[in-house]
């Protein structure tokens, strides 16, 4: 099932899977170093994937990021775990609605556009929770 939408960071595009059980959005290290993102360090070191598996956190980047035809800072929290880009429910509750079309395969976030709703199998990213931040 298609769960990645496109999300643009300067003039790059970038597939990010949409995780509506993570509460925040995650980014992998390897994303940090190659966009140049500066990573700070925060309170949260660990936390837990669904399976149990510890992934570790780096630090936190706060980033603008466009989705659709809106950019807002985005707070990422960075992983060496990972691979690619998690959207997590932190930036999705920021929207005044979400809509899925499954029929379609598409959402809408808040007023914008539709987004087209794709496969992401080059990244293999984690579905994650966090307990607390």
């Amino acid at each position: 099932m298609p769960t990645s939408i496109t999300v643009e960071y300067k003039k790059h595009q970038l597939s990010a899977l949409i995780d509506t059980g993570s509460n925040i959005t995650i980014a992998s290290a390897e994303f940090a170093k190659k966009y140049r993102w500066k990573i700070h360090p925060c309170e949260l070191k660990k936390i837990k994937a669904v399976n149990d598996e510890v992934i570790v956190i780096i630090g936190r980047a706060k980033e603008y990021l466009s989705v659709g035809n809106r950019t807002d800072v985005f707070d990422l929290y960075i992983s060496p775990d990972i691979n690619g880009l998690i959207v997590g429910y932190d930036c999705l509750r920021r929207q005044e609605r979400i809509e899925w079309d499954f029929t379609e395969v598409r959402m809408q976030l808040g007023n914008n556009g539709w987004l087209k709703v794709h496969d992401d199998a080059k990244s293999r990213c984690r579905r994650i929770y966090v307990k607390s931040t």
